[in-house]
């Protein structure tokens, strides 16, 4: 189906956003307002808007409901011109619950977009899509199958990847943090594969910036990370120095025992882990982005400042920590 023709560079037609309650998506509804989007719909199953999105701004809506129950939210489509996808399991949950929310719920509101002709969808993956090793790791599996179906699609659609996304709130630092201020500090396995962290708000302006642009869409999924690439294991030391922790030599413990152990007690006692097997992809797939396209260029230089180093995205982290300020 060809993309509508109006340029919208300068103003934003009807979006349609899932997750908008969430890490990321408050973000987004933050910066969609900021450039002055005046027909926003935000899918959300909980009971009232999250507090970013309770003074929506005219023409803004809240729409009740689940992405397994199309018929609450299927006509609020009408007139949709980008879907933008971020609804997504995440955590300590179980494979079926991941296929169910991923897959099925992608699977759903794809079909739902077709047939109201939505012009096209944006659907924000994960980096761990693109993991090599996704051994016992079934969010990221769910991740890659969505992505199939998304890219099945006869709309023009976009697969973004975002790699470890900080920022306040951020799941991913608060666990990696946990880790870095052990007393002994842990990694997995050596821990030197390539890790990227972007800040959730350059997210947000980079999605946002995606939406605004009449540029055609790249058709190769698109890694989004911060503008350093480290070591998992720099990371962690970085973190705890930021933390005040005294430096300290990391203990590396045997991947593939823990990992095997782990999926073997998980069907049990999910709920008691710290952590899961497939977690632990992290230490043993790279997670940078790698070189950007001229299309993410072009989206970065649309930005209005550069974007957050990772010093300053732990600076700002060890400042939340302490009661500051966040700008």
């Amino acid at each position: 189906m060809a993309e509508r023709s109006a340029d919208i560079r300068e103003s934003f037609p009807p979006v349609f956003v899932t997750g908008g309650s969430g890490f990321v998506g408050q973000r987004v509804l933050a910066e969609l307002r900021a450039r002055g989007a005046t027909d926003v719909r935000v899918l959300t199953r909980t009971p009232a808007p999250s507090a970013p999105a309770m003074s929506l701004p005219g023409g803004w809506r809240v729409v009740r409901g689940s992405l397994d129950d199309t018929a609450s939210w299927a006509h609020e489509l009408a007139g949709v011109h980008t879907v933008l996808h971020l609804a997504s399991s995440t955590g300590k949950v179980s494979a079926a619950q991941h296929q169910a929310v991923i897959v099925r719920g992608t699977e759903m509101l794809v079909a739902a977009a077709e047939r109201a002709q939505v012009a096209r969808l944006l659907y924000v993956s994960s980096i761990a899509a693109a993991f090599e090793d996704q051994r016992a790791y079934p969010y990221a599996q769910a991740k890659r199958r969505a992505e199939a179906v998304v890219a099945a699609s006869a709309m023009p659609s976009l697969i973004v990847r975002p790699t470890l996304v900080f920022g306040r709130a951020s799941a991913v630092y608060d666990g990696l943090k946990k880790m870095a201020r052990l007393p002994v500090p842990v990694t997995f396995g050596a821990a030197q594969v390539r890790v990227q962290p972007i800040d959730v708000d350059d997210l947000a302006r980079l999605l946002v910036s995606a939406i605004g642009s009449s540029d055609p869409w790249p058709t190769a999924p698109v890694a989004m990370g911060g503008p350093d690439v480290v070591t998992l294991e720099a990371l962690l030391r970085r973190m705890r120095t930021h933390d005040g922790a005294a430096t300290t030599r990391f203990v590396h413990l045997p991947m593939e025992p823990l990992r095997t152990m782990l999926a073997l007690v998980e069907p049990l006692l999910l709920p008691l882990l710290p952590l899961t097997a497939g977690q632990l992809a992290t230490f043993v797939n790279h997670g940078d982005a790698g070189q950007p396209s001229a299309w993410l260029t072009a989206r970065h230089a649309s930005l209005p400042r550069p974007m957050i180093d990772l010093e300053t995205m732990l600076k700002n982290a060890h400042g939340e920590a302490h009661g500051e300020a966040h700008g």
